[in-house]
């Protein structure tokens, strides 16, 4: 999970790209950070990498 001020569009792909399971864009909201995590387990639950970009 990037937990990062770097959030352009380019940034986020580079991200998901090099195996991160979501992004989360400072400064962190409490809310889209549980979402990103129920994104990411949900879906190593069912064998998916996710895309989740929560900004």
């Amino acid at each position: 999970m990037a937990l990062t001020a770097n959030a352009m569009s380019h940034q986020v792909a580079q991200y998901l790209a090099v195996g991160m399971d979501g992004h989360v864009a400072k400064p962190i909201q409490a809310m889209a950070l549980f979402q990103a995590i129920r994104d990411a387990t949900e879906a190593s639950d069912e064998g998916d990498a996710p895309a989740a970009e929560v900004g």
